[in-house]
C-alpha cells in the first residue's frame, strides 16, 4: 500500500490581502487577486497526467456528435489570476499523488486477478 505523504497546506495567498477582484478570475469574490491572469488547467494538471490511455474530449469547439483527443497541456484557459494560482500548486500535488495511489491500487489489483484468475467481491459490513 502507498501512503499518502502530503498533508494539504493552507490553499490561502501569501502576504497581504490585495483588496482586488479580477473579473476574470474564478475565486475573485475573495477579493484578494492580482492583476495578472495566468493559464489554470480545468481539472489538475496532476490529475490530468495519471489518466491512463489519453484524454478524449467531448462537446468543444467542435460539433457536439464528435470527441477528439488533447494533451493535459491543451486543457488550459485564463480563469485564475497569478495569485491565487500559485496558492493553489501544492494542491494540485496532492491531487496527483492521491490519483498515482489509486491507480496503483487498480494495477495491484488487475495483477492479483490475473494471477488467481478469479473475480474478487468487497462486501462492506
Amino acid at each position: 500500500m502507498l501512503p499518502i505523504k502530503s498533508v494539504i497546506p493552507p490553499l490561502f495567498p501569501e502576504g497581504p490581502k490585495t483588496d482586488y477582484a479580477h473579473p476574470k478570475c474564478y475565486l475573485g469574490e475573495t477579493n484578494d487577486c492580482s492583476r495578472k491572469l495566468s493559464k489554470e488547467h480545468y481539472i489538475s494538471k496532476s490529475v490530468l497526467r495519471s489518466i491512463r490511455g489519453g484524454l478524449q474530449v467531448s462537446g468543444g469547439f467542435w460539433p457536439a456528435a464528435t470527441s477528439k483527443e488533447v494533451s493535459a497541456e491543451n486543457l488550459v484557459s485564463k480563469i485564475l489570476c497569478t495569485r491565487h494560482n500559485r496558492a493553489l500548486c501544492p494542491l494540485d500535488a496532492v491531487a496527483g499523488e492521491l490519483f498515482e495511489a489509486v491507480a496503483k491500487v487498480y494495477d495491484d489489483f488487475k495483477a492479483a486477478q490475473a494471477r488467481l484468475g478469479t473475480h474478487c467481491i468487497f462486501v462492506a459490513t
